[in-house]
């Protein structure tokens, strides 16, 4: 299912949803001729955990290769902040970290995260 620019997939309800943990995260890749390519690649990758990876409700990723900006945007929807801990030990997305660090610049990640409105659930 695909909802907006870049990849998604889950529930696009959820990418609105007050009672949910929203986790957006921008990442930077490290200097590289493919690496526009690479930035596909991380949004695939990010984009294919749903499904995969229980209790990840939604994903959106973006790519986006500007000289100086990230180069991959993420929007990651969970039911809760404990779910979102439990995706995070998941395999499968250990497996894109460790993917992921191979061709990222770690030190101009930027990540924010919204827990569930008080009050919502």
């Amino acid at each position: 299912m695909s909802s907006g620019p870049g990849r998604s997939a889950g529930d696009p309800d959820a990418a609105e949803d007050p009672s949910s943990h929203h986790h957006r995260a921008f990442f930077t890749l490290l200097p590289a001729t493919d690496r526009a390519q690479r930035a596909e690649e991380l949004s695939e990758r990010l984009v294919a955990l749903v499904g995969v990876v229980p209790e990840l409700s939604f994903v959106r990723a973006v790519a986006s290769s500007t000289p100086d900006g990230a180069d991959v945007f993420l929007h990651a929807v969970y039911p809760s902040t404990e779910a979102m801990a439990r995706v995070r030990a998941h395999p499968a997305h250990v497996a894109v970290i460790e993917w992921y660090r191979t061709v990222a610049d770690d030190d101009r990640r930027v990540e924010l995260d919204v827990p569930p409105a008080d009050g919502v659930r």
